[in-house]
């Protein structure tokens, strides 16, 4: 039943996990408008439906999510995190942060408002696990 928004959504794969895993309403953001049909496509391939997809930046999507995802590039996130902020009820994940970003990026969540709760590295690349 929970609420989930997949800020960056792209192929729309953390939305379809989402979606597969449960979660009631489940919204893909995205600011390019191609990933709508790639979405749509990935969903049925998947057998998942009901994933809303917004062509446009976070500030276009309504309401407010139990969980946040966002799955950037940190120069593309930055600029993103005080609207995902704005968007989460609870639960923030950042991935695609290369661990030599880590500590800059760190301070940042901090800045923002976010406690971190808990992170995990594979190879190069590390995500967090935060609370509003």
């Amino acid at each position: 039943g929970d609420s989930f928004l997949d800020v960056g959504c792209g192929s729309g794969i953390l939305s379809i996990l989402a979606k597969k895993l449960g979660t009631g309403k489940v919204v893909g953001c995205d600011i390019q408008k191609e990933v709508v049909e790639e979405v749509a496509l990935n969903s049925e391939l998947n057998e998942v439906s009901d994933i809303e997809v917004v062509i446009g930046s976070i500030e276009d999507v309504e309401g407010k999510f139990d969980i946040v995802v966002a799955n950037i590039e940190k120069h593309l996130l930055e600029p993103l995190i005080p609207g995902i902020v704005e968007k989460a009820k609870g639960t923030v994940i950042f991935s695609g942060i290369l661990k030599s970003q880590k500590d800059e990026f760190v301070k940042t969540l901090e800045r923002a408002g976010l406690e971190l709760l808990e992170e995990a590295g594979e190879r190069e690349w590390i995500a967090f696990l935060c609370r509003k």
